[in-house]
């Protein structure tokens, strides 16, 4: 146990009310250490809680802690503080309080421990712990014994319209995802765009845009065979995709007229990276941009984690992605994933590359699809435990096509309504912040005694804290001679 602190009032960091006095945490209490209990010897069905560093772990038949206890942190979360309204069984990684001295409140004492944010004292280098020692010489403002319970009936009132705020605050995030998941299935299915094709009926249906495509590149394959016929080659491989074709509609939703189904492997061109041997340090750190799956984040990239060289080009499969690419991750992590280039870069072999040239797609259309169709990708994914999407996937992915005036309109309505949702979510996540704020502002009232009046007629902390030392001493004494057991607290003030 502590050592009671000098009879001298202390000073501390600010003025406190006159009736308050500065005091330590070693003055009031005894940290007692937690015991070790592995998961394997704990029962499961047991009527005492377990608490670890960062709160419950489990449940026991016994318990180790004499009735209500604060616990405390020691190693791994540190400084966090728990409550437990009957007796438990803290662990090794943890400290706890189970007495209190002239039944001060435990409530008041945990709201303070929380407040003090005692993670902050942690001194150690390597494995994260608290030393008791230095929690014992924490100042804390103690205020007479009724200013306590005061004090934690307007706490415990504040902090739950506080809390309710941040329950209702923590509902918002889900049904914004929510929004955006329905706008870009309403995108897809053509029900955004409804009333738009009743006010434009004369528009280029989607299937002779596939077709005006289809004689576009017969036209560029023939030129291209004329050329290497008049220069002595032979002739360049023709296409599979030469001639892109609407694809059987049987088993895939109806989809809205001028609208048709398409492979997205016959209007758009594929390709992955590739890695240069990591051995070689001539094939890194170069002014080339080389893009991981991993940093595919339905974003738009303007700059990659590595470079490569222009010879780690050369002896690598890896290729330079022109602007504007569309990009999708194969495996990893973020399968299904997708990225738009704002910068020529290459990538590795995890990532796919979908280029569109011939413009059957607006970009911001086929990403919109991509971003939506996401989850379907992975359900298609084969490979065990880590997901994998393979190219032939992705060429052989059905893609609603409308017509592309259609494709822009579709594409201004889905980025207004994203950016309606994005201005949401910034205010809930200012309006979180200054409730997280919120509460540290009325703990901080609390514990300068600010946030209830003061009645300076009745026993002065000084005398308290005195009598504290005293039953302290005298519980001490007779837990040494075996007369009494330490005193409890069996229910909360």
């Amino acid at each position: 146990m502590a050592e009671p602190s000098p009879e001298k009032e202390i000073e501390g960091p600010y003025v406190v009310p006159d009736g308050w006095i500065w005091t330590t945490i070693g003055s009031l209490f005894e940290l007692k250490y937690g015991k070790g209990l592995v998961k394997e010897k704990r029962n499961p069905n047991g009527g005492y809680v377990v608490f670890g560093s960062g709160g419950v772990v489990g449940k026991h038949d016994s318990a180790i802690s004499s009735g209500q206890s604060i616990i405390i942190g020691r190693k791994g979360s540190v400084g966090e503080i728990s409550l437990s309204n009957e007796r438990c069984w803290p662990i090794d990684t943890t400290y706890y309080i189970d007495y209190y001295p002239l039944n001060i409140p435990i409530k008041y004492w945990s709201f303070q421990l929380k407040y003090l944010v005692l993670g902050q004292h942690d001194t150690s280098t390597a494995i994260p712990g608290l030393n008791r020692n230095d929690v014992y010489d924490i100042k804390v403002p103690l205020p007479p014994l009724p200013e306590q319970h005061r004090i934690v009936a307007k706490l415990e009132a504040l902090l739950a319209q506080v809390n309710r705020s941040k329950d209702h605050l923590a509902k918002v995030p889900p049904l914004i995802k929510r929004f955006r998941q329905r706008v870009l299935a309403a995108a897809r299915s053509g029900r955004l765009t409804e009333d738009w094709r009743r006010e434009h009926r004369d528009v280029e249906p989607a299937s002779e845009l596939l077709n005006r495509i289809g004689e576009e590149r017969v036209r560029r394959y023939e030129v291209a065979c004329q050329k290497a016929e008049a220069e002595g080659r032979s002739k360049p491989k023709k296409p599979k995709n030469l001639e892109p074709q609407v694809v059987d509609t049987e088993g895939l939703p109806e989809l809205p007229e001028a609208w048709v189904w398409t492979k997205l492997g016959d209007v758009n061109e594929t390709t992955s990276g590739g890695t240069p041997k990591r051995s070689n340090k001539d094939y890194y750190g170069g002014d080339i941009p080389w893009l991981k799956s991993g940093e595919l984040e339905d974003n738009v990239i303007t700059k990659a984690e590595e470079t490569i060289t222009e010879l780690g080009l050369k002896k690598s499969s890896a290729k330079i992605f022109p602007t504007g690419t569309l990009l999708i991750a194969l495996y990893g992590a973020t399968v299904g994933k997708t990225g738009k280039l704002a910068i020529e870069s290459a990538t590795n072999q995890a990532i796919c590359g979908i280029f569109n040239d011939d413009q059957v797609f607006y970009d911001q259309y086929l990403w919109h699809y991509l971003i939506s169709f996401r989850n379907n990708l992975i359900e298609k994914s084969f490979g065990g435990a880590q997901p994998n999407i393979s190219q032939g996937i992705i060429q052989n992915l059905n893609v609603p096509l409308p017509p592309l005036p259609e494709q822009c309109f579709i594409v201004e309505q889905v980025e207004t309504l994203f950016h309606f949702a994005d201005e949401v979510e910034q205010r809930v996540t200012a309006a979180a912040t200054h409730t997280n704020h919120l509460s540290q502002s009325i703990l901080s009232r609390a514990f300068r005694g600010e946030l209830v009046p003061q009645y300076p007629r009745g026993e002065p902390a000084g005398v308290l804290l005195e009598r504290i030392k005293q039953e302290r001493a005298k519980n001490e004494m007779e837990k040494k001679t075996g007369k009494r057991k330490t005193k409890t607290r069996l229910d909360y003030c």
